[in-house]
């Protein structure tokens, strides 16, 4: 782990040039809590761009106002591509709603295996 931070809604740390951020127990994501992970997001990456890794299981909900903004310039800046890891048909349901109607300005995809998913970010990596 090269750097890692944490709030009350989001752990977030960079491993092997990707950024990995896992959402605590049952998070509800309204606008404050969409705020707060991108900021903390931000803070590690230091101005650097890097594919993101979401873990997405523990997300219980997404208000419409949290799900626009993270997917604007301003929440996606200094992110290359953005894999969310689900695991089930909620996050599954919540996940193809967020990508479908707020269709972010990165590259985007669900995956079930972290594993495939850390390695469709690997082509990311050296993009700029």
């Amino acid at each position: 782990m090269e750097q890692f931070a944490e709030n009350e809604y989001y752990k977030v740390y960079i491993e092997n040039g990707i950024i990995f951020g896992e959402y605590k127990k049952n998070l509800d994501i309204d606008i404050e809590a969409a705020k707060k992970i991108v900021a903390i997001r931000l803070l590690i990456s230091e101005g650097k761009s890097y594919p993101l890794f979401i873990d997405a299981r523990n997300a219980h909900s997404l208000t419409k106002e949290a799900r626009d903004y993270l997917a604007s310039p301003d929440a996606t800046h200094d992110i290359k591509a953005g894999a969310f890891y689900i695991d089930s048909a909620l996050t599954k349901i919540m996940g193809n709603f967020f990508l479908r109607l707020s269709k972010p300005h990165v590259p985007a995809k669900l995956f079930n295996n972290k594993e495939e998913a850390v390695q469709w970010l690997q082509q990311f990596k050296e993009l700029k």
